[in-house]
């Protein structure tokens, strides 16, 4: 390992490389002093201990596997992430079948990169290759296990941090016509008031799957007639007004002080994604394909801003923290307007101009006849006068 001493500034250094805790290859400059000897006297006894593994900057970590660290990861952080309730005991139980016997110490990208290989060579139930933004999942909690790692001193830095997460393809956005609307509407209806409620309140106040379920009636709400709410997702607070086909969805409930709009249809954890069940069910009775429930927000804030509301308040009511975001919908009102043009465009038969129609191109014996008639014709003014006094 190569250890050079330099002169800055009237003062010694020494300027050598080490191998972190992680295996990096770190660089560092040690201020010694005015002397030469001094500055190399300790330049070699800093090759000796680069050499021998026992570098004074290096501190001692205990040794921790995994899948011993994944028990401790579980029981203290696991079950408050939003992840933990959308499959994240699956998650920890793939990450743990790849990485269990590792080191927590010696996982590094390139473990990060044949985790990917190794998943992404899987099939799925229907016999297709996992998704990307599947596998984005299992990579961030696997980077937010190496943060807690680090946080908690098992770990002097995430060696993961770098990794870059799959670019996902951008899944196409539905929105819903008038019809399909008052179809699905009708078949909800169909099928109860609770299931009418949810699609009602979901196409009149743009509120996600999620923040829906977790509404509970308040009477300060129906007084103001406005929704004060947390978003799940964001954690940004919002407040969306109440129109009287949200107000009146909510009263059809007939629900109690602080009790759930939409409470789960069995108490037993079994049924605590029977929403899922109910949507599918109702997209295929309506006829909508392709349609997802995410899809009812993406048509409210296109209704709003074909309406001409302002973007900033479309902005507000869906609790976007960016306007970018919100920008996205405004492709779908450059279509209206483009259509709305294009209505004032004449036919393809009508497009030849009327004058044309009616009076035709003149041939070449129109065209001799009106010549000769003019050169037999004289004009004399005071035929034009005899004319006006007669």
């Amino acid at each position: 390992m190569r250890v050079r001493v330099i002169q800055r500034k009237g003062a010694w250094w020494i300027d050598y490389y080490y191998l972190d805790e992680t295996g990096a290859l770190r660089r560092k400059y040690e201020k010694i002093g005015p002397g030469r000897k001094f500055a190399e006297t300790v330049a070699a006894k800093r090759r000796v201990e680069i050499l021998e593994g026992k570098f004074l900057d290096r501190r001692r970590f205990k040794p921790i596997t995994f899948a011993d660290f994944i028990r401790e990861f579980d029981d203290k952080h696991m079950r408050f992430l939003r992840i933990y309730r959308h499959g994240g005991k699956q998650y920890l139980r793939h990450l743990v079948s790849f990485f269990g016997a590792r080191q927590l110490m010696s996982i590094s990208q390139f473990d990060a990169a044949r985790f990917k290989v190794h998943f992404m060579s899987r099939k799925t139930r229907a016999g297709t290759p996992p998704a990307k933004s599947t596998f984005n999942r299992y990579l961030s909690t696997l980077i937010c296990i190496m943060n807690k790692a680090v946080e908690w001193g098992h770990l002097p830095q995430n060696p993961l941090s770098r990794v870059k997460k799959e670019r996902e393809d951008e899944k196409p956005m539905r929105i819903l016509t008038a019809a399909e609307k008052v179809r699905l509407l009708e078949v909800a209806l169909e099928d109860g008031q609770e299931a009418h409620s949810l699609i009602t309140l979901a196409l009149n106040t743009g509120l996600r799957r999620g923040d829906l379920l977790r509404l509970q009636m308040n009477a300060a709400m129906m007084r103001e007639r406005e929704i004060h709410l947390t978003m799940q997702k964001t954690r940004h607070a919002i407040h969306v007004p109440l129109n009287r086909a949200a107000e009146s969805a909510i009263k059809a409930l007939n629900r109690g002080d602080d009790e759930l709009l939409f409470p789960p249809r069995r108490a037993d954890s079994k049924d605590s994604r029977w929403h899922y069940a109910l949507w599918l069910k109702l997209a295929n009775r309506a006829q909508l394909r392709y349609c997802r429930f995410h899809d009812l927000r993406h048509t409210f804030a296109t209704d709003l801003l074909r309406r001409g509301v302002n973007i900033k308040v479309v902005k507000e009511l869906l609790g976007h923290r960016s306007i970018q975001t919100t920008m996205r919908y405004l492709h779908f009102v450059e279509i209206d307007r483009r259509a709305a043009v294009d209505t004032l465009e004449p036919a393809a038969d009508a497009r030849e101009p009327r004058m044309a129609r009616q009076f035709p191109m003149p041939t070449n014996a129109d065209l001799q006849n009106a010549t000769g008639n003019l050169l037999e014709t004289k004009w004399r003014p005071e035929r034009q006068v005899e004319e006006a006094i007669a």
